[in-house]
């Protein structure tokens, strides 16, 4: 059984805005801060013992996407964006589709890799 959840669009933004909060606006944000900062906020608050809402592979394959599919101004109000209404309802329906195919490879995968229950050590 896979332990990714799918991340809301509200939860997407807020994992953006929140890192974006400390962040100069005078500079094109990285791929890597992008990565490291979504990651880390839609990660925020999570127990120990609580799987991650967005692994190593679901931050690589958005943040891969959303390099693929926008331009760097676009980025940059992406990550910068406050809410869902700074992202205009086109990019949040891209965004949110980014997120659901991301969600559902990684979720696939996972299911490849598991032991089938009653098997194992």
């Amino acid at each position: 059984m896979s332990h990714c959840r799918r991340l809301s669009p509200l939860l997407l933004v807020g994992a953006l805005a929140l890192a974006a909060a400390c962040s100069s606006t005078e500079t094109d944000v990285s791929r890597e801060r992008f990565r490291d900062d979504f990651q880390a906020r839609a990660n925020a608050g999570l127990g120990e013992d609580e799987p991650e809402n967005v692994t190593d592979e679901v931050a690589d394959c958005f943040t891969d996407a959303v390099f693929r599919d926008f331009e760097q101004p676009d980025i940059n109000e992406i990550y910068r964006a406050l809410d869902e209404d700074d992202l205009g309802e086109d990019r949040r329906d891209q965004l949110f589709e980014i997120n659901q195919r991301c969600f559902t490879e990684a979720a696939a995968a996972d299911e490849g890799t598991e032991e089938p229950e009653g098997e194992g050590g």
